[in-house]
């Protein structure tokens, strides 16, 4: 009985320390880190619903784009209202610039008769 508890006790040994290399050789304790991490992460959104597929590809693929689509949108909405702004910023410009150049228009129109009538006189 001894001699058989010997052998338990051995092979017992023995398969610890073939477990310990394994154990070491394939990283198990870091991913097991990770595991509870993720599990502390689920946790904390236990409250939320977890997405679903449903038997339509296309919605499902409508469900994950919306998000995105909606980002999108309003990037792009943003970049509209940049675009108005520097829009009416320009027109504002070019108004002013018409406005100049009728102003030396009607300079060069006045000199005009001014030395015309300094001509003819």
């Amino acid at each position: 009985m001894l001699i058989v508890l010997l052998i338990d006790f051995c092979y017992v040994g023995a398969l610890q320390d073939d477990v310990e290399i394994l154990i070491k050789d394939e990283g198990i304790e870091e991913l097991l880190g990770k595991l509870d991490t993720l599990e502390k992460a689920a946790a904390a959104r236990s409250g939320k619903s977890m997405w679903r597929p449903s038997k339509e590809p296309a919605e499902d693929f409508q469900a994950h784009a919306l998000p995105y689509k909606r980002q999108e949108l309003q990037k792009l909405q943003l970049e509209v209202r940049d675009m108005e702004r520097n829009a009416k910023e320009l027109a504002s410009t070019v108004v002013q610039g018409r406005e100049h150049i009728q102003q030396l228009k009607k300079q060069l129109d006045d000199r005009q008769k001014h030395w015309e009538v300094r001509g003819n006189g």
